[in-house]
């Protein structure tokens, strides 16, 4: 038997590889570099999903959303997360695709 808990981990997970993809290539066409744009990730922690700079490029990325003495901010990807259709749009999905066997 397939268990309610665990399909719906692994949804959380696949939407939030999702959101990151779609979240990368955001910010690329709001003319990020693309290592700063892919230092950005989505995660699911507990209940909910959270943003995450890592890699060489996350000063670079932090600056670019939050702005510094020399860079105005572009609050890009905090743009994007305010898309709350997109983003429970492919939430759901992923949860209807597993949890659609149980169902």
């Amino acid at each position: 038997m397939i268990s309610p808990l665990r399909s719906i981990e692994t949804a959380s997970k696949e939407a939030a590889y999702e959101i990151t993809l779609r979240l990368n290539e955001h910010l690329i066409s709001s003319g990020w570099p693309e290592a700063a744009a892919k230092s950005v990730q989505v995660v699911r922690t507990n209940s909910a999903f959270d943003v995450k700079y890592e890699g060489d490029s996350s000063e670079s990325a932090m600056a670019l959303e939050y702005g510094n003495e020399q860079q105005r901010p572009t609050s890009a990807v905090r743009k994007f997360l305010n898309n709350d259709t997109l983003l429970h749009e492919i939430y759901f999905n992923s949860l209807e695709k597993h949890l659609g066997e149980i169902l």
